[in-house]
């Protein structure tokens, strides 16, 4: 059995490990490559009625690095929190700016909220049919986005390397969108919804019909976290563990304190996903009952931005380039394959730190020396990589575990 995960975690991994993104240089996408950015706002992708049946305009603002010469740029497709009742996308400008500075093409997105009277409190149906049509409106920005992409090409796009998130509520539509699919158990309530927005037709289906290479999740949920298996696109969360709002666990998502509608939160997506061999990382704001507090302190919120930025870079590229300029650092390990422990020794770098890492570039163990030993006895059989950080830069070395 442990064999069988290994191999459902390694192959789809291989495949991204194998096939870098052709912009990869070792730097771009997980670090900031030019601090200033070009803008387009105010594109209009689409159009719909609100659920109290008020006609509205949609728009997208798009964001990338400014001057940069790539035409086929990864895409990270944002949306802004207030719990479907308010918010607005120039909310999250920062963080499409983020992004865009390390290379992505950042686009954040209008949604439909919620705009029947606020007293009596929504109900859970009236919610719910609110987050479909928001999962309405993700999946028109995407289908706009691709077609320009396919035709003109206006903002560089690559349409194989597509993202999607958001906070809060926008992260909470993200997730529908990107894990929503035709074989998934939906019960009847949600696939009535479903219909009457069109998602769903005796025909056809947009549930899963968009290929999306990742999720980033800040503090959302989904409403049956089942929902999430292995079809799905690997997964970034960040939530703190004592949310009230959106949470962390099981629960329900909440309006001015009142529970709403039953979901199911950033934990429990992180352990199905490693329950089912997925690649899934997910950053705990331990003991704090604050919602996405992370973004209201500066230095939280550059840790929570370059963690997010790094997960992307991970699917995106391997350190190969990297590899080829670093040749003249000698790493030796012994024995390859390894079985109980590990022994390294590297010379010709400064300030070193040995890691070793699994596929997904997850730290398992790591060290501020220029060798050592690693004790693996407890490390499943599969690939691993020994990573050094150095004054020199950066090299990895794939290793076996038998």
């Amino acid at each position: 059995m442990r064999f069988l995960l290994l191999l459902l975690v390694f192959s789809p991994l291989a495949n991204l490990i194998a096939q870098d993104h052709p912009d990869c240089d070792g730097n771009r996408y997980r670090s900031v490559i030019n601090a200033e950015i070009d803008a387009w706002p105010n594109i209009k992708f689409s159009e719909g009625k609100t659920i109290a049946g008020r006609d509205r305009e949609l728009y997208l603002d798009i964001y990338a690095p400014k001057g940069d010469q790539s035409s086929s740029r990864p895409m990270v497709l944002l949306a802004f929190g207030g719990s479907f009742i308010n918010g607005k996308r120039t909310d999250i400008a920062w963080l499409c700016e983020e992004y865009a500075k390390r290379g992505f093409v950042a686009v954040s997105m209008d949604y439909r909220l919620y705009d029947l009277p606020l007293i009596p409190f929504p109900s859970a149906g009236d919610m719910q049919t609110v987050v479909v049509k928001s999962v309405v409106d993700m999946n028109a920005a995407l289908q706009f986005l691709l077609n320009d992409a396919a035709i003109a090409n206006t903002y560089g796009i690559d349409t194989n390397a597509v993202f999607v998130g958001g906070i809060s509520s926008g992260s909470i539509m993200a997730c529908h969108t990107a894990m929503l699919d035709d074989a998934d158990n939906l019960p009847s309530y949600i696939v009535n919804k479903l219909r009457s927005e069109g998602l769903i037709t005796d025909t056809t289906s947009m549930l899963g019909s968009k290929s999306i290479k990742g999720i980033l999740n800040f503090s959302g949920a989904l409403h049956i976290g089942d929902w999430y298996d292995s079809s799905d696109p690997p997964l970034f969360s960040c939530h703190d563990d004592g949310d009230g709002t959106v949470p962390y666990k099981n629960g329900y998502g909440q309006v001015f304190g009142q529970n709403i509608v039953e979901l199911e939160g950033s934990f429990v997506l992180d352990s199905l996903a490693k329950v089912r061999g997925m690649v899934s990382e997910l950053v705990t704001i331990p003991n704090s009952a604050g919602h996405v507090s992370y973004f209201t302190n500066e230095t939280q919120r550059n840790e929570m931005v370059q963690k997010s930025a790094v997960f992307m870079y991970k699917l995106l590229c391997s350190d190969r380039a990297e590899i080829r300029d670093l040749d003249k650092q000698k790493i030796s390990t012994s024995p390859n394959p390894f079985s109980h422990e590990l022994k390294f020794n590297v010379d010709q770098a400064n300030n070193l730190k040995i890691e070793l890492t699994d596929l997904t570039g997850s730290i398992l163990m790591s060290l501020d020396s220029s060798n050592g030993i690693f004790k693996t006895d407890k490390l499943c059989a599969g690939i691993y990589f020994l990573r050094v950080v150095s004054d020199n830069g950066i090299k990895v070395q794939k290793l076996i575990k038998q």
